[in-house]
């Protein structure tokens, strides 16, 4: 039998409307942190909301989706390494963009922070699958 896990991030800019939302990837592909800088010029709303998506699926079953949130905030001007998201995006509680600090800093936050792998294994142990 065929089962798994599917995860998804968005990032959603609120200054922009929701703007890239599910299209994190294509925006690391396609714009600089440059362009992302020039699009919030003059905007006060730097808010951004991420949101990890998890479902777990199996045939003959509905799936299973966990979510979570957590809160960042849009740089005044790049700084660091990385993908484009991570030379502007400051998480809550820092004062620096991820592209900053250490894989293994960032490891540390987001293993503290993403609460819905360690319910997506406690839910596959309860479920006895």
């Amino acid at each position: 039998m065929l089962r798994g896990i599917k995860s998804d991030v968005g990032y959603y800019f609120e200054g922009l409307g929701g703007f890239p939302g599910p299209f994190v990837k294509f925006i690391n592909q396609m714009l600089t942190p440059e362009d992302i800088l020039k699009m919030m010029d003059g905007n006060k709303n730097r808010k951004v909301i991420l949101r990890e998506c998890l479902t777990y699926y199996e045939p003959g079953k509905e799936p299973v989706t966990f979510i979570s949130e957590e809160f960042a905030s849009i740089a005044d001007k790049l700084m660091g390494e990385g993908s484009t998201m991570d030379q502007i995006l400051i998480l809550d509680g820092y004062d620096k963009p991820k592209g900053m600090y250490s894989k293994e800093e960032m490891h540390e936050h987001f293993k503290s922070k993403l609460q819905i792998y360690h319910d997506v294994a406690k839910y596959i142990r309860e479920s006895n699958i």
